[in-house]
């Protein structure tokens, strides 16, 4: 794969260490825990830093850096720390995340082709804008995903486990909400959708509501500065595990719905 010299180069520094601590670690990739590649490289990387293990060579140095700034590049993109439409360039982000050019220009490629940032030919690469269509598109096919999702939770009798698990994140945006901490917010709104999808226990639903991971987090990030107050979007949040637990099956997938047509209309005014 792309990245056997990688692996070869942290393999080499695994050499070094004492023979109980090598077994522990690669432990880890012959598991199998880890079948993609950058996944576990990822892994490699982590725990090389925790275990000290000897410098690494130039072209290690900078691949690492790359897989760092990328994940720093993405996520200040889904968090709209660097907002839909925003040019960016190498100097600026390179100070910005401390590294060299040569990571951020790699980074940039990466998301060029994850669709997060457009290269413009003569102008230069900026921050994809999701047009209201595609927010419209995304949580439409949220909507189906979820439903489908939510009918499943209640046939199969799941509602009151389910709605401990949304409790529990629900708990998490209170205290997110408390400090006012809104990208945490957000986190928690995406993963209250995933928990209730997740407690379906349908593999192609789980799969198909990853597909939209980058896209519903890019919304979340404009959504979140709909909110004039924090506590409103935990508010909607915990109506919504209510009315999973208790509500009718047709309110409460009526409640889902609303929820959803809530957001895209938040966004659409937010635009104008």
């Amino acid at each position: 794969g792309p990245y056997d010299d990688l692996i070869k180069g942290l393999d080499t520094a695994l050499r070094g260490m004492k023979t109980g601590e090598d077994n522990e670690f690669t432990s880890t990739i012959q598991s199998g825990e880890h079948k993609d590649e950058e996944a576990t490289i990822k892994v490699h990387v982590q725990q090389s830093k925790e275990r000290k293990l000897p410098a690494m060579d130039d072209e290690f140095a900078q691949m690492a850096s790359e897989f760092d700034t990328a994940d720093e590049l993405r996520e200040a993109i889904m968090s709209g720390r660097l907002e839909p439409g925003e040019q960016l360039g190498e100097a600026d982000l390179a100070a910005r995340f401390e590294v060299s050019r040569g990571p951020v220009r790699e980074a940039m490629q990466r998301l060029v082709s994850e669709g997060l940032l457009q290269a413009i030919t003569n102008r230069g690469v900026f921050v994809n804008e999701l047009t209201l269509d595609d927010v419209r598109d995304v949580y439409r096919t949220r909507s189906v995903i979820e439903r489908g999702a939510l009918e499943i939770v209640i046939a199969d009798r799941r509602r009151e486990s389910t709605a401990d698990e949304l409790e529990r994140v629900v708990t998490r945006m209170r205290r997110a909400a408390a400090k006012g901490d809104g990208p945490a917010v957000s986190d928690a709104d995406q993963h209250f959708h995933e928990v209730l999808v997740e407690a379906s226990a349908s593999p192609r639903l789980i799969r198909a509501m990853r597909t939209l991971i980058v896209e519903t987090r890019m919304c979340l990030g404009e959504l979140r500065t709909t909110y004039g107050d924090l506590w409103t979007q935990v508010d909607d949040h915990e109506a919504l595990r209510q009315a999973i637990l208790t509500a009718p099956p047709a309110r409460a997938k009526a409640a889902l719905q609303a929820h959803l047509d809530d957001a895209v209309q938040r966004i659409v005014a937010k635009r104008g």
